[in-house]
């Protein structure tokens, strides 16, 4: 697959002005990964109070540790490096396509294309490049991160409270990838690590699959329960 460096070696010197008026930048970098962080947390929070709950610990309120709170950080981090590579290599290639269609397109047109107003000769009444692309984007990055976020949660809570761990099954029930119908169709495992060793989950992006318990325990003293710190 090729990567930056080779889709801007096809450009002409006028669509690499554009992609570099264009590339998401170190700022960028940041916002996303202030952004996720912000979001994971309090993913994170909302899982393990659920959890907690099932267990007969309500109210016990969960917390994000100094551990937590690093791995945390370095989830969103991951992320958002992988959403500036994505961004940046989608934003190339689609400036190369625009060149194959608009030959004589100058680097405003490709500027007001990419990011302002779309020239009416090019899309009559249609968003840019980067709100077209946002409206499907950022909701498929909030639904693949909220999924692993919570998979991650759901995970830990039982690693650091085995005592509450038991029979565990894969839901929902409905897929639609062969991986995750054979996660399904192995309901039930003996255990949540069972059911995510099965994975990982969620196995794809948009992937909504994680684990849940067909019978939780309840906590014999709230005040031993790990709940984030």
């Amino acid at each position: 697959m090729a990567d930056l460096a080779d889709l801007r070696a096809r450009m002409t010197a006028v669509q690499v002005a554009a992609l570099e008026a264009a590339l998401a930048t170190e700022t960028d970098l940041e916002n996303w990964e202030a952004a996720l962080a912000g979001m994971n947390r309090q993913t994170t929070l909302r899982t393990l109070a659920v959890h907690l709950s099932q267990h007969g610990s309500g109210s016990v309120a969960p917390v994000i540790g100094d551990d937590l709170a690093a791995a945390i950080q370095t989830g969103a981090q991951a992320s958002a490096a992988s959403i500036l590579e994505t961004y940046n290599l989608s934003l190339a290639r689609a400036i190369l396509a625009f060149g194959e269609l608009y030959e004589d397109a100058t680097l405003e047109d490709y500027r007001r294309w990419l990011l302002g107003e779309t020239p009416a000769a090019v899309a009559p009444g249609q968003p840019n490049w980067a709100s077209q692309r946002g409206l499907w984007k950022v909701p498929q990055i909030s639904m693949t991160e909220t999924a692993v976020t919570v998979n991650l949660a759901v995970e830990l809570f039982y690693e650091m409270n085995p005592e509450l761990d038991g029979t565990a099954e894969l839901v929902p029930y409905d897929a639609a990838c062969p991986i995750c119908q054979a996660g399904v169709n192995a309901n039930p495992y003996e255990s949540i690590g069972a059911a995510e060793a099965a994975g990982p989950w969620p196995a794809h992006i948009q992937c909504i699959h994680y684990p849940v318990l067909r019978a939780p325990r309840m906590a014999v003293d709230s005040s031993d329960v790990w709940r984030g710190e």
